[in-house]
């Protein structure tokens, strides 16, 4: 007997010479699940994740269930690793199976340390986090960090899933800051207080967060700052809600080539204490990949702030806009209402309506060992504004006067990947500025941004 007579009478293999769409209709009931590597987890936990599998009725139900019910496992930031695998039920039905989760559990705690810069200032940072204690997925983080200057924050924040197999996660937060705002402002803000929030992350691509924040704030002014009003500076208490949505569809947040984002925030002071106001902000951005290798990008955001009850906005409330990422060509807090003096009495006062949007073409330079590194060129425009409103007028009214006076900036520049986000070194050309009005811009910027 020759090879191909004995190919011809060896047992077909499974699925072979089948429709693969007619085997993942094949019904499959599942009887048993086993979960390996929980030392700390309840079992609990695992199989809450797995209930929509559990009543998976095709291979293709069940195949998806499960791919879902990982990403949930490793969205708990307890697991290392989670893997579920499937395999026929020994001794039973033809449609009986199995399934078998193997988890790898991270460290109880983690200690991290850091450096950052923000607002012109040096911080350095010390994150501790404890995780996964009581076997519910729960988290206690604790950090704390010292700017240069007399900046510096404490914060403790516990979160947990709210229920078992829940998309919705709880968590609350006591907070200490000071903030060293001199520099742009000329004054310093201090703020305690506590938070409380519920996030619902649903499969796919969408997240809502419900935030309540009581917050004791106290401004204190640079000598000679003339950036506050009187009733600006000292105490005040916010009690505020707010609602943040957000949907992200893109490739990769540090370097998108293709995909969309979307974030709203929407918060409501007034609960309570004497700061009330209605503020509203979108970001968004949209990234295309062309046939050439040129990806192109829009950005765009646009906020509102609404006094309540007869009170004006305050320095601490309000919308700042510049920087090389916000608002490239203008310098941080460089555009918009401004005290103009020497010393500390100059500053940014900030707006109640801003937009900014933002246009740039992306490519690969010619050169193979710039190429290997990610680096690449892009030029790009950038458009916004930033206005006050004055007193008695309504926010709305003044959208007129935000785009009438828009500034426009040009520009090229390189950008390069990193691991936590990316670095921009740009030159700029102010196309449309007002000096007078108090723009500060900068020809040739460096900036770092994070995957937001």
């Amino acid at each position: 007997m020759d090879a191909d007579d004995l190919r011809s009478t060896a047992p077909p293999m499974p699925g072979q010479g089948q429709n693969p769409d007619k085997l993942l209709s094949v019904p499959v009931n599942v009887q048993r699940v086993f979960v390996h590597g929980n030392e700390r987890t309840k079992r609990a936990l695992v199989e809450a994740e797995l209930a929509n599998a559990l009543a998976a009725h095709t291979h293709r139900d069940l195949a998806i269930e499960l791919s879902m019910a990982t990403q949930r496992l490793e969205e708990l930031d307890i697991f290392k690793s989670a893997v579920c695998e499937v395999d026929l039920m020994p001794g039973g039905k033809d449609d009986a199976v199995q399934i078998d989760v193997r988890v790898e559990e991270k460290g109880l705690h983690t200690l991290s340390t850091g450096t950052y810069m923000q607002g012109g200032e040096g911080n350095f940072e010390v994150a501790w986090t404890l995780r996964n204690f009581f076997g519910d997925g729960e988290k206690l983080q604790s950090n704390a960090s010292m700017g240069h200057k007399t900046s510096n924050s404490f914060k403790v924040d516990f979160s947990r899933p709210l229920s078992h197999g829940s998309a919705a996660r709880f968590s609350s937060t006591l907070f200490q800051s000071v903030a060293n705002l001199t520099k742009y402002s000329s004054f310093r803000e201090r703020q305690r207080g506590v938070a409380v929030a519920l996030t619902s992350v649903q499969d796919g691509d969408a997240s809502h967060e419900v935030h309540y924040e009581g917050v004791w704030r106290s401004v204190t002014q640079s000598r000679g700052a003339m950036v506050c009003r009187p009733d600006e500076a000292g105490d005040s208490f916010k009690s505020s809600i707010r609602h943040n949505f957000t949907f992200d569809r893109r490739d990769d947040p540090r370097l998108p080539e293709q995909g969309m984002y979307l974030r709203s925030t929407t918060e409501l002071a007034g609960l309570g204490g004497d700061v009330r106001f209605l503020k509203a902000q979108v970001d968004s951005q949209l990234h295309a990949q062309t046939n050439i290798g040129v990806n192109l990008s829009l950005i765009g955001s646009f906020g509102l702030l609404q006094a309540l009850g007869g009170d004006l906005s305050r320095i601490n409330d309000r919308f700042f806009v510049g920087g090389p990422l916000a608002m490239r060509g203008f310098r941080t807090k460089g555009l918009g209402p401004r005290v103009s003096g020497a010393g500390a009495a100059s500053g940014a006062k900030g707006g109640d309506a801003f937009f900014t949007l933002g246009a740039s073409a992306a490519f690969p330079l010619p050169s193979r060992l710039l190429q290997v590194f990610g680096v690449q060129a892009h030029v790009f425009c950038n458009l916004g504004n930033n206005v006050a409103c004055p007193a008695g007028q309504r926010v709305p009214q003044c959208i007129p006067s935000l785009l009438s006076g828009y500034r426009a900036v040009v520009g090229a520049g390189l950008v390069v990947p990193l691991s936590i986000g990316r670095v921009e070194l740009n030159y700029t050309k102010g196309v449309r500025t007002f000096r007078d009005a108090g723009d500060r811009t900068a020809r040739w910027q460096v900036a770092v941004g994070l995957g937001e």
